[in-house]
């Protein structure tokens, strides 16, 4: 077979049991990128989707490669699954063990309000956002949150387009009761009409 040695156990006159490896000599035409994609993105990888590597030993060219495997089990460290994406190797640019950036675009969806990721209160059991009424009045609304980047995150129900919301000096909630007395003091719902927003810090 025809390819590049890349271990060799090996040497003159060594003794050696049948099944040991003497050499490694992989074929480097073709390699795999093994990518780690979140928990909450698992959804949107599919075997045999198109995925374009980048490499910052090369900026500004890029590989094109398959999906070809997703495995089947999570990373409970890091809360991520592996995908094995298949790249052809030509010049062989792509080195065993280097970092890479990967993107897998994604099928055509209906287009969705979104908003900044910091708009969005989360308690852990539900997520609100303050929909600025008038000035200086706000209404709390609950709403259900879709896929999202590092920047923003799409909102399937709750909002519609052109409303505006609070984005910055946003109220620290770390459980549903804290949730509560915030919203309280907004309004007399989550859902319903707007009260008078005491923080008054906050950035539209």
């Amino acid at each position: 077979m025809a390819g590049i040695v890349t271990e060799k156990k090996a040497v003159h006159g060594m003794r050696f049991m049948p099944g040991e490896t003497l050499y490694q000599v992989p074929d480097l035409s073709s390699v795999w990128a093994i990518a780690d994609s979140l928990e909450r993105d698992i959804g949107l990888v599919r075997t045999g989707g198109k995925a374009r590597v980048t490499i910052n030993a090369h900026p500004g060219k890029h590989f094109e490669g398959v999906v070809a495997y997703v495995y089947p089990t999570l990373n409970a460290e890091t809360r991520a699954v592996p995908a094995r994406i298949e790249l052809a190797n030509p010049g062989r640019l792509l080195k065993p063990s280097m970092f890479a950036q990967v993107e897998l675009p994604l099928a055509t969806r209906a287009a969705v309000p979104s908003v900044p990721v910091s708009a969005v209160i989360d308690s852990g059991t539900r997520r609100i956002i303050l929909i600025r009424q008038a000035e200086g009045r706000f209404e709390p609304r609950a709403v259900c949150l879709g896929a999202r980047s590092d920047d923003y995150v799409e909102v399937l129900a709750g909002v519609s387009q052109g409303e505006q919301v609070v984005v910055a000096a946003n109220f620290l909630i770390d459980s549903e009761s804290n949730l509560r007395a915030a919203v309280a003091s907004l309004g007399p719902t989550a859902d319903g009409a707007a009260g008078k927003a005491r923080d008054r810090k906050s950035v539209v």
